[in-house]
């Protein structure tokens, strides 16, 4: 579980590093960014702030709710085949026979 988070913790804190500096960029042109490409366009939109306020409001909830998704998805989600030494070379060998009609 301690992977797992450690991913989910990385991945947050790069997702968020890109949002800021989308917001940089869109604060240096005026806000112009949101104007084009705001509401219209639904991949940029996420992206996308009206004001410093908005980005602060929306980074902890984000965070922490992205965060928790990413743990817990992964825990969900995760491998929960045995890990017994050996299987795998087993089971490929096997296969491989079993390919050939053996």
């Amino acid at each position: 579980m301690v992977a797992e988070a450690r991913k989910a913790l990385w991945l947050m804190v790069g997702f968020l590093a890109l949002i800021w500096a989308v917001q940089v960029v869109n604060w240096t042109f005026g806000y112009s960014l949101s104007y084009l490409y705001g509401l219209r366009d639904i991949a940029s939109a996420p992206f996308l702030h009206w004001s410093w306020e908005h980005i602060e409001a929306n980074s902890g909830p984000l965070f922490i709710f992205g965060f928790l998704a990413g743990v817990l998805g992964g825990w969900l989600f995760r491998d929960r085949r045995p890990r017994t030494p050996g299987a795998t070379s087993h089971s490929a060998l096997l296969r491989e026979l079993d390919d050939l009609g053996l």
